[in-house]
């Protein structure tokens, strides 16, 4: 089967788009921070949890779904509690929408946790090493996009 002159000539373009797109999801990884990104999800959620928070590494992957996965995270727990660590985690996979990361608004559409352990101690009768503020906030904003 052939196609007509006018219809190649039109084919090319969309073509040369599809190609550019799928090449540039490939590279990209390649020049990606991992570095800047672990750092950056442990001061956020530092910030947002209130304990400190520390991440053995991190790794994103932008081809067909925006994914950031941070392995190795070790949540400090309360000083006065008995264990050092409220919670620790093998990995986390944190999956974002492609509309939403295109937009620039990161939201995640999907969070799994793996080999996750929660600690809770209880220090007195009204009270936990875990405590919760009262107005909750964003663990992502936009200071972890470009």
């Amino acid at each position: 089967m052939t196609f007509p002159k006018k219809l190649t000539f039109m084919m090319w373009p969309s073509n040369a788009v599809v190609a550019v797109i799928l090449l540039s999801s490939l590279l990209v990884p390649l020049f990606v921070d991992h570095e800047a990104i672990k750092k950056d999800a442990e001061k956020e959620l530092t910030e947002a949890l209130g304990y400190e928070v520390s991440i053995r590494s991190s790794d994103a992957s932008f081809l067909f779904y925006p994914t950031i996965e941070l392995s190795g995270i070790i949540i400090k727990n309360a000083p006065e509690a008995v264990s050092d660590k409220l919670m620790t985690a093998q990995k986390i996979e944190i999956d974002f929408s492609l509309m939403s990361f295109l937009s620039g608004e990161l939201k995640a559409s999907h969070v799994t946790f793996t080999n996750a352990f929660l600690e809770l101690e209880r220090f007195d009768k009204h009270r936990f090493n875990v405590s919760f503020p009262e107005k909750p906030r964003s663990l992502l904003s936009d200071r972890l996009m470009p």
